[in-house]
């Protein structure tokens, strides 16, 4: 099982922004701390998230880069995903988009 942060949003600093609200917490976990530090993204002192986690972290696009991201992580043995939207602008729409796009796979 892999635990999926999804936005559907090309505008990275959109994403950035509202990935840092949904996100921002687990900089506060010690245990995610680690696991992000041992991953090569060590988290601030004061619990931010780095730029360069979040870009690793949160798939981002179109609803095809986004399907085609999916299709590759279920290609690679997975099973499970567990999908959390990250919403930018609309959330019953994003949402909804969401919803469609994994009822085609």
């Amino acid at each position: 099982m892999a635990h999926i942060p999804v936005a559907l949003s090309q505008d990275w600093q959109a994403v950035n922004v509202a990935a840092r609200k949904q996100l921002g917490y687990y900089g506060h976990f010690p245990s995610y701390v680690s696991m992000f530090a041992e991953a090569g993204f060590p988290v601030s002192p004061e619990g931010e998230l780095s730029d360069a986690l979040l870009e690793n972290l949160v798939v981002t696009g179109d609803d095809a880069a986004i399907s085609e991201h999916f299709k590759k992580l279920l290609a690679s043995g997975l099973d499970e995903l567990l999908v959390m939207p990250i919403v930018v602008a609309n959330a019953k729409d994003e949402r909804e988009r969401l919803a469609r796009l994994i009822g085609q796979i």
